[in-house]
């Protein structure tokens, strides 16, 4: 009895050592590393499981992978009682929760999260290997997005006709804040400008350099500005091949 006791204590100090371990990772932006750490844990042989399935919607919110996030989201909300995290989880769960919800698959919200993913890990001393994976990434599915928006204003322009009525009720809206060009408009331009940027940056002086973000940003709603501006500043640090 006693070594069965012993040994029980044993595997709880294990794993809420490990979760102890995976903590510090994700509060210094190490979601990646903390996320390899947690997968090998049963949160159920810890002290705390509320708070190994808080960190892995963390790890996985931060890490722009949807799937994954409503999971750990959906595990917190149907297995644990709110009051059980600190309160400070509590709402940073509800404000994911929310955000969570607008988040759209290849749209330019959803490649400005993995831009910000990307500037994180920047300023990581082995990021650089897995950055040029995601960079490569980014740039493709900006490219997959410039085709769709030219394909939808070339279908739009083919239903036209010399008609004034008709051709007022074609005429594109103001893009609201929120929306990135989806007449085939700003939002088209933008984004060949970013892919631009991206595929050109290794080889623009600084000066070159800082005039694009800003003439790329100038006309970029305001909600994507900041992960677009740290995405470039810290992609200075990435060592050019």
């Amino acid at each position: 009895m006693v070594e069965l006791f012993l040994g029980l204590t044993m595997l709880f100090h294990t794993s809420d050592f490990q979760l102890r371990q995976a903590i510090h990772l994700s509060n210094h932006n190490q979601y990646r590393e903390s996320e390899v750490i947690l997968g090998k844990i049963n949160p159920y042989k810890t002290r705390n499981p509320d708070t190994y399935h808080f960190f892995r919607l963390l790890n996985n919110f931060a890490m722009n992978k949807q799937p994954e996030a409503q999971k750990y989201l959906n595990t917190l909300n149907d297995s644990f009682t709110s009051e059980s995290l600190p309160q400070r989880y509590q709402t940073l769960t509800s404000l994911m929760a929310t955000d969570m919800k607008t988040w759209k698959k290849d749209d330019l919200g959803d490649i400005s999260r993995d831009m910000r993913h990307v500037a994180t890990r920047l300023k990581l001393p082995d990021g650089s290997k897995q950055v040029r994976k995601t960079q490569k990434d980014i740039v493709d599915r900006l490219d997959k997005l410039i085709k769709q928006m030219e394909d939808k204003a070339k279908g739009k322009g083919e239903g036209v006709d010399n008609n004034q009525t008709n051709q007022a009720k074609n005429v594109p809206t103001p893009q609201k804040d929120s929306v990135i060009g989806n007449e085939g408009g700003t939002g088209n331009v933008q984004n060949q400008r970013m892919r631009k940027i991206i595929e050109r940056w290794g080889s623009m002086p600084e000066r070159e350099r800082t005039r694009a973000v800003q003439e790329l940003i100038a006309g970029m709603p305001s909600r994507y500005c900041e992960a677009v501006t740290n995405y470039f500043r810290n992609l200075t640090k990435l060592p050019q091949r």
